[in-house]
């Protein structure tokens, strides 16, 4: 999203030690953090999210299948 908002009266120090002085540079923080505001969440918003939890979920498994699976061959 775009905002053209005006600076902060005080800046704001994000969770990481970055330093916010406009709507902008939250959105800027909440994007890169893989957040998102409340006004943001939409249908699709929450289907990328769990689409992309499901396919983490599906690689860690298959990393752990691989791993038990080599552990049993060359034991």
């Amino acid at each position: 999203m775009t905002y053209i908002s005006k600076q902060f009266a005080e800046e704001i120090i994000l969770p990481d030690g970055s330093v916010a002085s406009s709507v902008a540079d939250v959105d800027k923080y909440l994007q890169a953090s893989g957040l998102a505001r409340s006004s943001d969440f939409s249908t699709e918003y929450i289907k990328n999210i769990r689409l992309k939890q499901e396919n983490d979920r599906r690689k860690q498994l298959f990393a752990d299948f691989l791993f038990n699976y080599k552990r049993m061959i060359w034991k």
